[in-house]
């Protein structure tokens, strides 16, 4: 499980820094009198809403995220790295069954 916290936390890192750059851009943007600041905001706003799930949508339209979020988890569950013990047991297992197929 320590894999998926990690993977979760590298995902949230990346979204923060992919946010931290729009602002910047968009603060270049705003600057070189590319975009007013009333564009800029309506970027920023529309990208929030993009990312993000908005508390007034109905619980409806976010089950298929739900599910899907559901869904990657179960998968990322099955591909949790097994525990020392479980790999060492493993080992062994095998380390048996050859040494019995090789003396047979």
């Amino acid at each position: 499980m320590d894999a998926v916290r990690q993977w979760i936390h590298a995902g949230l890192d990346a979204i923060e820094r992919a946010r931290s750059g729009l602002h910047t851009a968009v603060d270049d943007l705003v600057e070189d009198g590319t975009i007013t600041r009333e564009q800029a905001e309506a970027v920023l706003e529309a990208w929030k809403r993009t990312t993000n799930q908005d508390l007034s949508t109905s619980s409806d339209e976010r089950e298929p995220s739900r599910a899907l979020s559901d869904d990657i988890f179960r998968r990322l569950q099955k591909l949790a790295p097994v525990s020392r013990e479980d790999h060492d047991q493993l080992v062994a297992r095998v380390a048996e069954l050859e040494r019995r197929l090789g003396s047979e």
